[in-house]
């Protein structure tokens, strides 16, 4: 499960984050039966292109923690398909260090939180209600608990 990450912020992040990265989204993958042979796009980068972005695909001139941008057909996902890009998910370390600063703990959980949360919205999880940010927030704690990360404080969405 390749998690092709392009880090734009001069490798600020433990190299250890990448194998736990890929771990959480093989078994996400294997959960929801999409070949292990499918990629994911991983860009790192600092607030202000984060803001360009969001002004760019969600027309909020802001900053935001994560973007995800799916490439999977939603109608009709050919998840068997050996070489698939599931889709592109951005993360920004400037606003993952001050949320880890927020929350107490580290800059790399919080990304791996991040990373988690975005990969879900590849997979077709979405929280614009109630009973979908139940279930999201709960599939995100059985990855998360399952890499190892800590889930003794709350995470709540910005």
């Amino acid at each position: 499960m390749p998690v092709l990450m392009n880090d734009l912020t001069g490798g600020k992040l433990s190299v250890q984050v990448l194998p736990v990265m890929e771990k959480i989204a093989a078994t996400a993958l294997e959960k929801a039966g999409i070949s292990l042979a499918a990629e994911i796009s991983l860009l790192l980068c600092d607030d202000k292109m984060i803001q360009e972005l969001n002004k760019s695909w969600r027309s909020e001139d802001k900053p935001t923690d994560v973007l995800s941008f799916p490439l999977l057909d939603e109608e009709e996902p050919d998840i068997t398909a050996e070489e698939l890009l599931l889709g592109d998910i951005v993360i920004s370390l400037d606003s993952a260090a001050r949320q880890a600063m927020e929350y107490g703990w580290n800059t790399e959980e919080e990304v791996l939180r991040l990373f988690t949360h975005g990969l879900l919205h590849l997979l077709g999880y979405d929280h614009k209600n109630q009973k979908e940010e139940q279930e999201m927030r709960s599939a995100e704690e059985k990855l998360l608990h399952m890499a190892g990360v800590r889930l003794d404080a709350p995470h709540e969405e910005k």
